[in-house]
């Protein structure tokens, strides 16, 4: 009889063992992912169009009044000594040709105006072996560029000046050529306008990009904790 009442109680504490295992006695924490709206901004480009003011060269109207060679005189001392015998010493006088272009703007508006200047010199040698030689026979036998295809140039020099003309105003474009002697050099000279412009404003309509704010709204995810009940058995095992 004792050892029936000894099952018995032991039965008794087993199944309250195993109840109190399966009853929640125990709160514990968790997370978990959880939806929400959220309103971002973001940029965006978007074209757009504008109208600017820009400056565009036209042509200049313009008069040819002259063309003329002047001359620029300089004095150099010129000495030759042979032996140690000074047998010239003297002041010596060198003349330099001077192109010169007038020019008048006849336009309503300022510009201005390049002109380009040529000088040749004919090499000497040219000259002591040609007879009956004249400078409109010379040009003759030239091709433009001057000095194209070996033909006899000496030497040639070049330059160009820009006159800045107010409506109705003349200016003179000169270009000395210092290595040129008039008295000993042969020698011719050309000059073109090669370029005669005004700025004149001018409107034109563009487009171009712009960022421009913008919003929307996104689902995204966050983790949120929340908490439950478990058994002492759960959470002995899992936590």
């Amino acid at each position: 009889m004792g050892k029936k009442i000894g099952i018995a109680v032991g039965v008794i504490i087993a199944v309250v063992a195993i109840v109190g295992c399966l009853i929640p006695l125990k709160t514990v924490a968790y997370t978990v992912m959880v939806d929400y709206q959220y309103t971002e901004t973001y940029y965006e480009d978007e074209p757009y169009e504008e109208t600017e003011t820009y400056t565009e060269k036209v042509p200049l109207d313009y008069k040819l009044i002259e063309s003329y060679l002047d001359t620029d005189s300089t004095f150099v001392q010129s000495r030759i000594v042979i032996g140690g015998v000074v047998i010239q010493d003297e002041i010596v006088e060198t003349r330099s040709p001077i192109g010169c272009v007038i020019l008048k703007n006849i336009d309503s508006d300022p510009g201005s105006v390049k002109v380009y200047f040529s000088f040749y010199a004919l090499e000497k040698w040219y000259y002591e072996h040609t007879d009956d030689f004249s400078w409109q026979e010379y040009k003759e036998l030239l091709d433009p560029p001057y000095g194209e295809h070996g033909k006899p140039v000496g030497e040639s020099y070049h330059t160009y000046v820009q006159l800045n003309l107010e409506p109705g105003e003349t200016g003179t474009a000169k270009y000395t050529v210092h290595d040129i002697d008039m008295d000993s050099d042969e020698f011719f000279w050309e000059f073109e306008v090669t370029q005669a412009t005004k700025p004149v404003e001018k409107q034109r309509t563009v487009t171009k990009q712009r960022q421009v704010e913008k919003q929307r709204t996104v689902t995204k995810q966050r983790p949120e904790t929340r908490h439950k009940e478990v058994t002492l058995l759960d959470y002995w095992l899992h936590y």
